[in-house]
């Protein structure tokens, strides 16, 4: 009996967001969980990210055009025929109506995974920026709109490890006779090298424990580098993991996260870390606002928009009131399950898999 097939189409061109194609491999092992084959096509040169994707036992294909354009989409669509493949799910804000006209075109079942709120001729819509529905999500579609937090994309790794407890008593969140555990990490690049620069910011007046998370597209010549070796002479212990390697062994043992917008945080949710979150893209801006108002998170703010000042006052903020951080993690904890991708991998072989039998 053929297995159902699925393409995982993820936009990592350099100037992309590849954090998509994480978001992607979290769906890709719900599918497998359900005996659905997926198979992820990728933009040439993310060497680590492929490796990645292909130590999680994935095939992954090459897309040889730019990310959204016609040829882009003639290529899927010949991957979906080559490897009788019903359904494509796609991740980047590069690819547009006319991609999916395409593909829907060739009677693929197509999902979206978009942050941006557009509306696209797709069969169904993956917005977790939105903490709340926003009215639009109530429209009358033919889109099955999947929103929100319960969607939330959850890697396997991480649900290996069990959330922690919403503790009540703040002195839980108490470090006294051991450092801190900080866990740094912006993303699966870090274009604007925050990462060096939260480090130049951490207080020469205690000592940490950090751990830098290094996205598997990160390439800044060695700036984050001598950045920790700076903190090492300010006294602190700086430890630099290598792509997601541990990380979500980090999240859960960590008193505190300093990070940036998109997924990350929704990791960080699910084991309820205290964090303080900065925007550093656009496509973060939703997410992260929206947590701050509901005090789940510190911070809130564009990164690149405040002074060095004005950042040290925040960081220090969550590194010295273990009462803040209980707070935190009371509020970010009851937002994420960790059942997000198998809801949506449910939602793909349920609903599709019955009008394909059918």
């Amino acid at each position: 009996m053929h297995r159902r097939t699925a393409i995982l189409r993820a936009d990592t061109a350099p100037v992309a967001d590849a954090g998509g194609a994480l978001r992607l491999l979290a769906i890709g092992q719900s599918l497998r969980d359900r005996g659905m084959t997926a198979r992820f096509a990728l933009n040439p040169g993310g060497v680590a990210m492929a490796d990645l994707i292909q130590r999680a036992g994935f095939d992954v294909d090459t897309v040889w055009a730019a990310s959204g354009n016609a040829a882009d989409a003639r290529a899927v669509i010949e991957l979906a025929r080559t490897h009788r493949a019903d359904t494509v799910i796609a991740d980047g804000p590069s690819f547009g109506s006319s991609y999916y006209d395409a593909l829907t075109g060739e009677g693929l079942f197509t999902v979206a995974i978009d942050d941006a709120g557009r509306t696209l001729p797709v069969d169904g819509h993956v917005n977790t920026s939105l903490v709340s529905d926003p009215p639009w999500s109530k429209r009358p579609t033919a889109t099955r709109e999947l929103i929100g937090a319960p969607y939330a994309l959850l890697r396997s790794e991480f649900l290996d490890h069990p959330p922690a407890l919403a503790e009540a008593d703040s002195a839980y969140w108490a470090t006294t006779g051991r450092p801190l555990r900080l866990l740094v990490t912006f993303g699966a690049a870090d274009s604007t090298h925050a990462a060096a620069r939260i480090l130049d910011l951490l207080p020469g007046n205690r000592s940490l424990a950090v751990t830098l998370g290094r996205g598997p597209l990160y390439a800044d010549g060695g700036q984050l580098e001598q950045a920790a070796e700076r903190a090492c002479l300010r006294g602190h212990a700086v430890e630099i993991l290598g792509a997601t390697d541990r990380l979500a062994q980090h999240m859960a043992s960590a008193d505190a996260a300093i990070c940036s917008g998109g997924n990350t945080l929704w990791e960080l949710a699910y084991f309820g870390t205290p964090t303080l979150a900065f925007i550093t893209s656009g496509r973060q801006e939703t997410l992260v606002s929206g947590l701050a108002r509901h005090g789940a998170i510190h911070g809130g703010c564009w990164l690149h928009g405040i002074s060095d000042d004005r950042a040290r006052q925040l960081v220090d903020g969550l590194l010295d009131d273990t009462a803040l951080r209980g707070r935190l993690h009371r509020a970010f904890s009851t937002f994420v399950d960790g059942l997000g991708a198998a809801r949506i991998a449910a939602q793909i072989d349920g609903v599709h898999g019955r009008a394909q039998a059918a």
